[in-house]
């Protein structure tokens, strides 16, 4: 009697790994809209946008990441975080994409936290444009 509560025991752990596994996979292999990056040395975050209004931010650090999830709006170069846990990273749920030359012919793009009105948000965290399949 003892083995086939252990047995159960068991296979529900297992079933509950592998719903989240899958799930966790799941996730992460939508494809992407953009992606940016802040890389602050010892820590960072990364924020993948994928192309069904959800998004990934993998806030990391030293000792390891803390994944967490939301929902946004983007039209044109404003994207709008409307739900998800934020970490201290942010100052604002409003990023916007900006251009800027570098030299001739060559220019980046930043991505900026700013405020309503659009106005950048003073000391708070600047991300690279990695990834813009928009």
């Amino acid at each position: 009697r003892q083995n086939g509560i252990a047995i159960l025991v068991g296979g529900i752990l297992l079933s509950i790994t592998i719903t989240i596994y899958s799930f966790t996979n799941y996730q992460f292999n939508k494809p992407t809209l953009v992606k940016v990056l802040y890389d602050g040395g010892y820590n960072g975050i990364a924020i993948d946008f994928k192309t069904d209004g959800t998004f990934i931010t993998n806030d990391s650090a030293m000792f390891g990441s803390i994944y967490s999830y939301g929902e946004y709006s983007i039209e044109n170069n404003k994207i709008v975080l409307i739900g998800g846990e934020l970490s201290s990273f942010f100052h604002s749920n409003r990023l916007l994409i900006t251009e800027f030359a570098v030299g001739i012919g060559d220019s980046r793009k930043r991505v900026y936290q700013v405020d309503d009105t659009e106005t950048k948000i003073p000391n708070s965290t600047e991300f690279k444009l990695t990834v813009d399949n928009r």
